[in-house]
């Protein structure tokens, strides 16, 4: 079972960002927004939570894909979305 309000790690081979995440209402959004960060190239795994109103985005180093597609990305889904301000764990 994964607990979507624990924060994805870093791997090797990949940037781990963080994001703050408006509009959310319950964590059916934080579904839809994780399945859009998903979709995204260069994307490894996303996991958004509700509760936290924080999503993590492990993408691959070298793949292109930095905050601001992500960012975009939960736009497209009718969310905003801002890169954290704290570091990612």
């Amino acid at each position: 079972m994964v607990v979507v309000d624990e924060p994805l790690e870093a791997e090797a081979g990949t940037t781990l960002y963080e994001l703050a995440v408006e509009g959310m209402h319950c964590q059916g959004c934080g579904d839809t927004i994780t399945k859009k960060l998903a979709s995204v190239p260069g994307v490894k795994q996303a996991r958004v939570s509700f509760n936290l109103k924080t999503g993590w985005v492990l993408v691959e180093s070298g793949s292109g894909t930095a905050a601001p597609q992500l960012v975009d990305a939960v736009k497209a889904a009718g969310y905003k979305a801002t890169l954290s301000t704290r570091p990612a764990k």
